[in-house]
């Protein structure tokens, strides 16, 4: 067996081989360790104090979410419950094999965050497809490495990269106790066909769908820095990672009559439209050509309309009827949202499925939102306020990760 073509991206040099680094128990250490702590507060300051990231609001968002009082928070949620403490022990798994995804840079280390926080040995293969975003994160990771050469955490950690190799693949895959596969719902199922011992577990977060619901007459009332805030953030949901993420909105749901609908679609994307000119989006030709493919194909399946809302090609809406807003087969993104109006919360049940997995919304009330939930609904796995699309949480896709990522001993 070789995997002479695995090449090393975190630490830089190793003197252990992969093989030995997946094959070795004896270093797991217990949740929430003082060195994992250590580890994850090093790396949040490294974050936040190099002036690269600034460039890149994904990443100072990222150090953030390491910062201490929020690993703080994660440390109480994750907490063994008070009426098992006495007879339970939560430990780490083992190795934990993580597949990142290609579209969304930082994604590998919330993952990686909440996996060595689980005491985990991790093992992070990286796609090929290097970024300048991947570039600065592994930069930094290899700084928090060498700054922390004792920490054990800095020795239960491998980040790499190799080609497209079954073989490597299906032998990293049989060492591992659990695998965190993150990708297009091919990769998710090719990988899933690989065997993992008896013991493991699979974590899969294949392709996901999310939209953002807003009330008419909410925009309509909002004050100028209310109005404000909401374009930021919802510009923020969508442009960030090229509206690629799972969670980043695809379509836009209306609440509200169609007259009040028109003043407040007329409204926002013409705030939209001028918040994008001054955006970084990194949108480039080959993009506005996948965009146009888009328009055409939507067109042609559901009749739906270009919007005069609609400006160059940064900003694509589409009037469609309700059946037409989850496409989950050719939405490219790429700041193309679909539209429509509904008259209650209700209506939208008729097309949401498993596949779909965020709801942002903007004026309406956690008391209606919980109304409709119990009610039941299928689908949706979180509803957040407008901004907050791309935050991530140790429950994503309706997993806790924490639980996942660790195990109970029972005593009596």
């Amino acid at each position: 067996m070789t995997l002479s073509t695995i090449r090393l991206l975190a630490p830089q040099q190793s003197a252990q081989s992969v093989e030995d680094f997946c094959q070795e128990r004896f270093d797991l250490l217990t949740p929430f360790s003082s060195a994992a702590l250590e580890f994850v507060e090093t790396l949040s300051r490294q974050l936040l104090r190099d002036p690269a990231f600034k460039a890149h609001p994904e990443m100072i968002a990222l150090g953030y979410w390491l910062r201490k009082a929020n690993i703080s928070r994660l440390a109480e949620q994750a907490a063994v419950p008070s009426e098992v403490t006495g007879h339970a022990v939560r430990l780490p798994r083992g190795l934990v094999f993580h597949v990142a995804p290609s579209n969304v840079d930082t994604i590998f280390i919330y993952s990686l965050v909440i996996s060595l926080l689980m005491g985990n040995k991790n093992l992070v293969r990286l796609s090929s497809k290097s970024s300048a975003q991947q570039m600065l994160i592994l930069q930094v990771l290899n700084q928090v490495l060498t700054e922390l050469p004792d920490n054990p955490v800095s020795h239960s950690l491998l980040v790499v990269t190799y080609p497209h190799d079954d073989t490597i693949s299906r032998q990293l895959s049989s060492w591992c106790d659990a695998r965190m596969l993150w990708g297009g719902d091919h990769t998710v199922s090719h990988f899933s066909s690989l065997p993992v011992r008896p013991t493991a577990v699979d974590i899969k977060f294949a392709n996901k769908y999310s939209l953002a619901m807003l009330s008419a007459e909410a925009v309509l009332a909002a004050d100028d820095a209310g109005f404000a805030r909401l374009i930021r953030a919802f510009v923020s949901d969508t442009y960030l990672f090229g509206q690629q993420a799972c969670s980043s909105p695809r379509a836009v749901c209306w609440l509200g009559d169609a007259h009040r609908v028109n003043q407040a679609g007329a409204k926002f994307w013409s705030a939209i439209d001028a918040a994008v000119s001054q955006y970084p989006h990194g949108l480039m030709a080959a993009d506005f050509m996948q965009k146009l493919v888009f328009v055409a194909e939507h067109a042609i399946g559901y009749q739906s309309v270009l919007s005069p809302e609609s400006s160059d090609m940064t900003l694509t809406v589409l009037n469609t009827e309700l059946a037409g807003l989850i496409d989950t087969r050719h939405h490219c993104g790429r700041g193309s949202f679909l539209q429509t109006t509904v008259s209650q919360l209700t209506d939208l049940n008729a097309v949401l499925h498993r596949g779909v997995q965020t709801l942002t919304y903007f004026g309406i009330s956690a008391g209606e939102l919980q109304d409709w939930l119990q009610a039941g609904v299928p689908g949706l796995d979180r509803l957040v306020p407008v901004g907050q699309g791309l935050d991530f949480d140790y429950i994503w896709d309706g997993v806790d990760l924490f639980a996942s990522l660790s195990r109970f001993v029972t005593f009596r």
